[in-house]
């Protein structure tokens, strides 16, 4: 028995005494460490009775390898390594004409080699970004211009290459320290090696991701088929920021969609490293291991880096830019505030949602000028408290306005809008058309008990590829949040803590607002900042008390068994889907599109066989229009029928006007029409489709695909199945 038990026993004691308060303490040390396994017990339990570690179409796997028994191809397999070998020389360009800007922004020879190559990509591939950007705006996307140019920028870039190897390798300041012979820090690496791999080769297949299809890819496509950035495209998604669809036109321009697509790998691999190099530098190389692990479990990172979206460089622009905040803050540096400003402003060049990141380090930077610092701590030299003065804000929002303005003054001349479509309407935007983008009172507001639930919902419920919250983030970061209250926090998981804290508020504002915004991929720009909190105190979890279970090895124990899990999954869907039979070419480019994309490869493969120069089609309940080959209007919005029969009152109106504006075919997807016509989606409405029965019996000649049903008794049946149909306009 201790001294603090056999004073619990004392008949003498008071409430109040020194030693009934110490044994009350004690006792709550031990406690919480034990709640906290037992709340992760509960949170691993639920995720993975709905997040099977096998997955359901394993079954199925056996006849997608048997195009290997009939050999491979050397062409094909050197054509993926070209298409791998495209992304990487576009990535070593940007990293060596980064370092250079790097050295001249911040003039600090000492930088490490992994601060380097972070931050140097990072500037390098925002100046390709750029330099693309303004050669479309001059109607120089062609050929000539565009290698012209990147072969200067290569030039630049050996020339930096050459200063970092110089520095880095051939004449190394120091000696950097080798891992620890760690058994965790090694199964987190062999695991998280594993999961690389799988993630490479999935990335290296043909994209068949639906926004890729939709506009990440579509729109550099057409911009390249103009040989300049357009305007007057009735897609309101072209008109996002597309820092990231830059690097992707030079792909496309250079080499093709696989190596666009690669791209964003890069970028995965470039935020991955910022956040290992963060906590290498502010906590512990195994905290960076852990980081890696936790961002690995949550599956959706891992499956958008293999796609052509924009996800990875908004995190990995908003992290790098909280790391030159914090550092700047740590040594009074103006240029590492400066360039926390470009890093931020380039997030918001990537998304609209950027904003609130740069929100985030905004009130960081505030809170820091808000204090008196010198009072504090005279000890601090005077340029470190000269960054709690009213001239630190523009030295940071100066080169963010900087960084991003040339994507919004864009959209400024073209649409009247800088934020189009956002808040000041523009170019063809009416107030109907943007209440039904955003859909305001459809959220989580009329549900308050889901709302407030939302965290466990997102984690246990949330899947990839599903109507609820479309993401899978894995269990780990629910299950450790404990931890932080548990645990000494530095200064910078604090900061973290905090930008996770605003991301979150808007997230969850957000899904109470819109239906629409009720996606767990929004959330994805706040998992750097968490996983590295969460890193922070799995680093710091051995000083938990001693309990009869030691803490800390459930801990490190519990992430293994997640990362386990988690590359058995994805190794298991890589055999289920697997994309070897295309690398080495068992599997024709077609075969793989037709597999994945099935009915809608198939519909447009006869539309482009079928139109003649000069046609133009209208798709109806299909945004994705990449695989078009000729002048195809998306419905984007997914409200074109309806718009047009808002807009011109009858079946007859519309024809008039589909035929003024060049119309020679529309292309109805059945799948779509289901959707939208049974609950809970119901927006096409029997009227509308009455109206659209009318419309094809009196305007339409049908080339492709199954007819209308002749009776709308059953509405959802239109169009049978989820097939397409082609009609000629008479």
């Amino acid at each position: 028995m201790d001294r603090a038990d056999a004073a619990l026993q004392s008949p003498t004691m008071t409430s109040d005494s020194p030693a009934l308060v110490a044994a009350g303490l004690t006792q709550r040390r031990l406690v919480a460490p034990l709640a906290l396994v037992a709340w992760i017990a509960v949170v691993l339990a639920a995720y993975y009775a709905v997040h099977k570690p096998l997955p359901d179409q394993l079954s199925q796997a056996g006849g997608l390898w048997e195009p290997l028994r009939e050999g491979w191809s050397p062409a094909a397999l050197a054509s993926a390594v070209l298409d791998l070998g495209v992304a990487l020389w576009l990535a070593l360009l940007g990293l060596g004409v980064g370092s250079l800007l790097l050295d001249r922004l911040l003039d600090e020879p000492d930088l490490g080699p992994v601060e380097h190559t972070a931050f140097g990509g990072a500037l390098g591939l925002a100046a390709l970004a750029t330099t693309v950007f303004f050669l479309g705006l001059a109607g120089g996307l062609s050929p000539l211009p565009a290698l012209l140019l990147l072969n200067v920028l290569s030039l630049v870039g050996v020339v930096g290459l050459w200063r970092i190897l110089r520095r880095q390798v051939i004449q190394p300041r120091q000696q950097a320290a080798p891992d620890a012979r760690d058994g965790t820090a090694l199964a987190l690496q062999g695991l998280l090696a594993g999961a690389a791999a799988l993630t490479l080769t999935k990335a290296l297949a043909p994209p068949v991701a639906w926004d890729s299809l939709v506009y990440h890819l579509t729109a550099p496509q057409q911009h390249l088929q103009a040989g300049r950035i357009l305007g007057g495209i009735d897609v309101p998604y072209f008109y996002f920021p597309s820092l990231v669809e830059q690097l992707y036109a030079a792909a496309l321009l250079v080499r093709g969609d696989v190596s666009a697509q690669a791209m964003h790998l890069v970028l995965a691999a470039l935020g991955a490293l910022a956040v290992w190099g963060f906590l290498a530098r502010y906590q512990d190389r195994r905290a960076g291991w852990y980081a890696l692990a936790l961002l690995a479990s949550a599956t959706s990172l891992l499956s958008l880096a293999t796609e052509a979206y924009v996800e990875w460089g908004l995190l990995t622009y908003g992290f790098l830019a909280f790391w030159a905040l914090h550092r700047a803050l740590e040594t009074g540096s103006g240029r590492w505030l400066a360039l926390s400003g470009c890093l931020c402003g380039w997030a918001l060049a990537t998304k609209y949602t950027g904003v609130f990141l740069a929100l985030a380090l905004g009130v960081l930077l505030l809170w820091h000028m808000t204090r008196d610092r010198r009072r504090d701590d005279p000890a601090l030299p005077t340029e470190q408290a000269g960054l709690g003065g009213w001239h630190a804000l523009g030295l940071w929002a100066g080169p963010l306005a900087a960084a991003a303005s040339p994507w919004y003054l864009k959209n400024w001349v073209l649409t009247g809008n800088p934020a189009y479509p956002f808040f000041f309407g523009g170019w063809r935007w009416d107030t109907w058309r943007a209440e039904w983008f955003s859909r305001p009172g459809t959220g989580l507001v009329t549900e308050p008990l889901r709302l407030l639930s939302a965290p466990w919902e997102l984690t246990v419920l949330g899947t990839e590829g599903s109507a609820f919250y479309d993401a899978t983030m894995g269990p780990l970061f629910l299950a450790l949040l404990p931890l932080l209250a548990l645990v000494p926090l530095r200064t910078w998981v604090s900061q973290a803590l905090v930008v996770t804290a605003i991301l979150f508020g808007v997230w969850l504002y957000g899904a109470a607002q819109s239906a629409l915004l009720v996606q767990g991929r929004l959330l994805l720009p706040a998992m750097p900042f968490l996983a590295a909190a969460l890193a922070g105190g799995l680093a710091e979890s051995p000083r938990l008390a001693a309990t009869p279970v030691r803490v800390h090895r459930v801990l490190e124990a519990t992430v293994l068994l997640v990362l386990g899990l988690t590359v058995l999954r994805l190794g298991l869907e890589w055999v289920a889907d697997p994309p070897l039979p295309y690398l080495l070419g068992a599997e024709s480019r077609a075969t793989y599109l037709e597999r994945h994309l099935g009915d809608h490869y198939r519909a447009l493969m006869f539309l482009n066989g079928e139109l003649s120069p000069g046609a133009r089609v209208l798709f109806l309940w299909e945004p994705r229009t990449y695989l078009c080959g000729g002048a195809c209007q998306p419905d984007a919005l997914l409200y074109n029928w309806r718009d047009l029969l808002r807009q011109y009152g009858s079946v007859d109106g519309v024809y008039q006007e589909l035929r003024r504006e060049g119309y020679s075919h529309v292309l109805l997807y059945g799948g779509g029409l289901r959707h939208f016509s049974e609950p809970p989606n119901v927006e096409m409405e029997p009227a509308h489709i009455v109206e659209l029965a009318r419309f094809e019996a009196r305007y339409l000649d049908r080339l492709y695909g199954p007819p209308l049903p002749e009776t709308l008794a059953q509405p959802a049946s239109a169009v049978a199945g989820k097939g397409y149909a082609l009609y000629r306009l008479r």
